[in-house]
C-alpha cells in the first residue's frame, strides 16, 4: 500500500500558519496531538518552549515537561505534543504566558501577571438533567447559565467555573481571531443583523480605523 504519512510529523510546507516558524528551516515539523484545539489554530507545547528559548531541542523539552514544571490552564502537562491555542495560559514555574494571535495569524505568547481564562461560546445546549452547557472555542465544555449566548465570551476561574459572562454588544472590547483583520483589537461600535444571504456582523473601531467583519471572526474580551 502507498505511504499515507505518519502520526509524528508533517511536512513544513503543510504546517498551519499559526505555528509561526519558517517553512524552509526543516523538511518536517512536529504534529500536535489531537485535542481540544483544531489543528490550524494550535501548536505543540514543545514548540512553544523552543520558540521562547526555554530549551533548544525536543529532547530538552521532554525533560522539562517530565519535571512537572509546565502547566496549561492550571493542569500539569507532560506530553510534548500537547496542543496549545488561543486564550490558553501556560505556566512555566512562577511565570504565566497568554497564547494569542497576531496580525499575521501567527501564535503570540505574552507574559502576564494575573492570568484570566477568556473563551468564546460557540455552542449552547442542555445536557441530561436539564443543565445548560457552553461549548467553548477550544473544544471544551463548561456548565453555563441562561445569561450567556453563542458569540458571547466567558471568564473562567482556575477551577473552570464561570466568573463572568462577557456580552457581545456595543462598547465591548474585541479581538479579531480570523479574516483579513486578524489580530486587530478594538471596541465594537455596532452589531449588524444578518439576512438570509449575509451573516451577522460587527463594526470594530481600532487604532487603524474602523472595519466590518462577520461575527464569528471576533472574540469579545472585555466589557
Amino acid at each position: 500500500m502507498a505511504s499515507k504519512g505518519n502520526d509524528r510529523h508533517m511536512k513544513s510546507l503543510e504546517m498551519p500558519i499559526y505555528f509561526g516558524t519558517g517553512r524552509k528551516a526543516n523538511k518536517y515539523v512536529m504534529k500536535t496531538r489531537p485535542g481540544r484545539h483544531t489543528m490550524d489554530k494550535s501548536l505543540p507545547i514543545a514548540l512553544f518552549l523552543k520558540k521562547e528559548n526555554f530549551v533548544q531541542t525536543t529532547s530538552d523539552a521532554k525533560k522539562v515537561l517530565n519535571s512537572g514544571r509546565i502547566k496549561v490552564n492550571g493542569k500539569m502537562i507532560r506530553d510534548h505534543k500537547h496542543p496549545i491555542g488561543l486564550s490558553d495560559i501556560i505556566g512555566v514555574g512562577p511565570s504565566s504566558y497568554l497564547v494569542g494571535i497576531n496580525k499575521n495569524a501567527k501564535a503570540t505568547f505574552t507574559k502576564i501577571e494575573n492570568p484570566d481564562l477568556v473563551y468564546s461560546i460557540v455552542r449552547k445546549y442542555k445536557s441530561r438533567g436539564g443543565k445548560i452547557m457552553f461549548c467553548l472555542h477550544d473544544g471544551s465544555a463548561v456548565e453555563g447559565n441562561s445569561d450567556g449566548k453563542v458569540n458571547d465570551s466567558v471568564l473562567l476561574g482556575t477551577d473552570r467555573k464561570i466568573k463572568k459572562v462577557i456580552k457581545l454588544e456595543k462598547g465591548a472590547r474585541a479581538l479579531v481571531i480570523a479574516g483579513v483583520n486578524v489580530g486587530a483589537e478594538g471596541a465594537i461600535r455596532e452589531v449588524k443583523d444578518g439576512t438570509a444571504r449575509t451573516s451577522k456582523s460587527v463594526i470594530v473601531e481600532s487604532q487603524g480605523g474602523s472595519f466590518e467583519t462577520i461575527i464569528r471572526n471576533v472574540m469579545v474580551t472585555e466589557q
